[in-house]
């Protein structure tokens, strides 16, 4: 183009000069040309940049449009991800639910077990109140028998009534060890003295520790625990053989009493059991509310879900529609514009 003006110039003067019929050219057509060729060329590079501007344009959209391969893989692979937690869900509800029914009937059977155990417990201390008034009956006649042995044992005083061979010396130095009367010793214990070679005796306390009294050896220790024997023989003889009707009377009552509060307890263990199976029945029934609810609300996600994948599903093939339309019109845009570049060059070598 640079050059087309100044020589369409020249070739017009040369034409007039030459003197060439106008009939035939005439002197204009060189410069026509010129600018004829001028306004093809400019509109061709308008053509060009527009097709560049347009080429641009649906790149640009067609790289903001979602790959409709890859769209579609990862709708597929969400929906089965769905699908299977759906299929875990509706399978484990019944599941949860038998749970709860298992654990509510083992709630049940273990209350009924313990009642059982307790009233058998119950029943088995209530049959042997018998016995155990007899137990305790028997049991207060013998402390009423020791209690009057041991009475008649501390009223024997030795200084008063000696065995054999003990005198006042040996009743003064038994009495300064503490042994006073027949209850202040139980018996006596043969011991061997090493220095003598001989056996000698010591007296035993109640509480079971050992006295050594100067003067008792074991014949006087022997004598002793005679003496004693006879005095407890004594006593025996002349001990009560029965309680009186006010003991009597007392035990009866403390039995009586006993078998009350056994009833009670009998029948506070019924009402234990019923309370334990009524919170059982409670813990089922809020179990199966909560169930219920997550259910519930588990489903109104799992609509919402599957009408997002609807969404999706929709959008997709809106986007593969949208892809192959940009992709067409890139191709064609493409095309016109490398025919744009054919023409331009085509005008500008001209």
């Amino acid at each position: 183009m640079a050059v087309l003006w100044p020589l369409a110039v020249a070739t017009t003067i040369l034409m007039v000069v030459a003197g060439l019929p106008k009939g035939v050219f005439g002197p204009g057509v060189p410069l026509v040309f010129a600018a004829v060729t001028t306004a093809l060329a400019r509109s061709r590079r308008a053509e060009r940049g527009q097709s560049r501007a347009a080429l641009a344009t649906l790149t640009n959209q067609l790289a903001q449009v979602e790959d409709p391969v890859k769209a579609a893989a990862k709708l597929r692979k969400d929906r089965a991800k769905f699908d299977a937690a759906e299929a875990d869900r509706d399978a484990g509800y019944p599941r949860a639910q038998a749970k709860l029914t298992a654990q509510y009937h083992a709630a049940l059977k273990e209350a009924e077990t313990r009642k059982v155990r307790k009233q058998r417990d119950m029943d088995k201390k209530i049959n042997g109140l018998s016995e155990d008034l007899h137990k305790a009956l028997a049991k207060a006649l013998a402390d009423k028998q020791s209690a009057y042995v041991r009475d008649q044992l501390g009223r024997r005083l030795i200084a008063q009534s000696p065995p054999h061979g003990i005198g006042p010396t040996l009743a003064a130095r038994l009495a300064a060890h503490g042994v006073r009367t027949a209850a202040d010793f139980t018996g006596y214990r043969p011991v061997q003295n090493s220095p003598y070679n001989s056996t000698g005796a010591v007296l035993v306390l109640p509480g079971g520790r050992v006295i050594n009294v100067h003067g008792i050896g074991e014949a006087k220790a022997i004598a002793l625990d005679v003496w004693r024997k006879a005095v407890v023989a004594s006593a025996t003889v002349r001990q009560p053989t029965t309680i009186s009707p006010a003991e009597r009377q007392s035990i009866e009552q403390g039995i009586v009493r006993r078998r009350a509060q056994l009833t009670d307890q009998r029948k506070a263990v019924e009402t234990e059991a019923d309370a334990s199976r009524a919170q059982a029945r409670k813990r089922l029934e809020e179990g199966q509310e909560r169930l219920a609810r997550e259910n519930a609300a588990a489903g109104d996600r799992a609509r919402q879900q599957r009408q997002e994948f609807s969404r999706r599903t929709v959008a997709l093939q809106q986007n593969n529609a949208l892809h192959a339309t940009l992709t067409a019109a890139l191709e064609t845009t493409g095309a016109s514009s490398e025919g744009c570049r054919t023409h331009t060059t085509c005008a500008s070598s001209l």
